[in-house]
Protein backbone atom coordinates (compact mmCIF):
# COMPACT_ATOMS: atom_id res chain seq x y z
CA UNK A 1 0.00 0.00 0.00
CA UNK A 2 1.24 3.61 -0.85
CA UNK A 3 0.60 6.81 -0.48
CA UNK A 4 1.26 9.85 -2.01
CA UNK A 5 3.56 11.80 0.42
CA UNK A 6 5.27 15.23 -0.39
CA UNK A 7 8.56 13.67 -0.28
CA UNK A 8 7.98 11.79 -3.73
CA UNK A 9 6.96 14.33 -5.56
CA UNK A 10 3.49 14.17 -4.88
CA UNK A 11 2.18 11.76 -7.45
CA UNK A 12 -1.23 9.55 -6.79
CA UNK A 13 -1.50 6.26 -5.32
CA UNK A 14 -1.54 3.30 -7.12
CA UNK A 15 -5.10 1.98 -8.59
CA UNK A 16 -6.43 -0.36 -5.80
CA UNK A 17 -4.40 1.21 -2.97
CA UNK A 18 -5.83 2.51 -0.03
CA UNK A 19 -5.35 5.98 1.68
CA UNK A 20 -5.83 6.44 5.48
CA UNK A 21 -6.42 9.48 7.26
CA UNK A 22 -7.21 11.01 9.95
CA UNK A 23 -10.44 12.92 8.37
CA UNK A 24 -12.68 10.59 10.57
CA UNK A 25 -11.10 12.02 13.90
CA UNK A 26 -11.54 15.21 13.40
CA UNK A 27 -15.19 15.08 11.91
CA UNK A 28 -16.38 13.12 15.20
CA UNK A 29 -14.33 16.18 17.74
CA UNK A 30 -16.13 18.45 15.32
CA UNK A 31 -19.29 17.03 15.74
CA UNK A 32 -19.19 16.65 19.47
CA UNK A 33 -17.93 20.27 19.69
CA UNK A 34 -21.33 21.37 17.58
CA UNK A 35 -23.77 19.16 19.78
CA UNK A 36 -22.17 20.25 22.62
CA UNK A 37 -22.52 23.83 21.42
CA UNK A 38 -26.08 23.49 20.30
CA UNK A 39 -26.89 21.76 24.00
CA UNK A 40 -25.46 24.68 25.92
CA UNK A 41 -27.32 27.37 23.67
CA UNK A 42 -30.89 25.28 24.15
CA UNK A 43 -30.16 25.47 27.81
CA UNK A 44 -29.08 29.03 27.85
CA UNK A 45 -32.17 29.58 25.70
CA UNK A 46 -34.36 27.79 28.18
CA UNK A 47 -33.41 29.89 30.63
CA UNK A 48 -34.81 32.91 29.37
CA UNK A 49 -38.12 34.45 30.71
CA UNK A 50 -40.82 35.84 29.30
CA UNK A 51 -43.24 38.61 30.59
CA UNK A 52 -46.33 37.59 29.85
CA UNK A 53 -48.68 40.18 32.00
CA UNK A 54 -48.28 42.24 28.70
CA UNK A 55 -49.94 41.56 25.45
CA UNK A 56 -53.08 39.68 24.53
CA UNK A 57 -54.12 36.23 25.45
CA UNK A 58 -55.21 34.26 22.34
CA UNK A 59 -55.64 30.93 23.91
CA UNK A 60 -54.67 27.89 26.19
CA UNK A 61 -50.90 28.23 24.60
CA UNK A 62 -51.53 30.92 22.44
CA UNK A 63 -50.32 34.83 23.89
CA UNK A 64 -49.95 38.14 21.20
CA UNK A 65 -47.21 40.69 21.96
CA UNK A 66 -46.23 44.25 20.39
CA UNK A 67 -42.89 44.72 20.19
CA UNK A 68 -41.83 48.12 19.08
CA UNK A 69 -38.52 49.27 17.20
CA UNK A 70 -36.36 51.28 19.69
CA UNK A 71 -36.01 55.36 18.60
CA UNK A 72 -32.08 54.58 18.93
CA UNK A 73 -30.10 52.28 17.66
CA UNK A 74 -27.05 50.76 19.13
CA UNK A 75 -23.93 51.98 18.93
CA UNK A 76 -22.79 49.05 16.98
CA UNK A 77 -25.22 48.80 14.31
CA UNK A 78 -24.82 50.46 11.56
CA UNK A 79 -27.77 52.04 10.11
CA UNK A 80 -28.57 50.28 7.08
CA UNK A 81 -29.01 47.06 9.66
CA UNK A 82 -31.26 49.59 11.83
CA UNK A 83 -33.56 50.47 8.52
Amino acid sequence: MTASRPSDGGQSPDTGSAVIGRGFRCSLITFVMIAILVVLGLYLMSKRSTDFSKGEKLGVRDHLTVLTKPKKKPDWMSQDESS
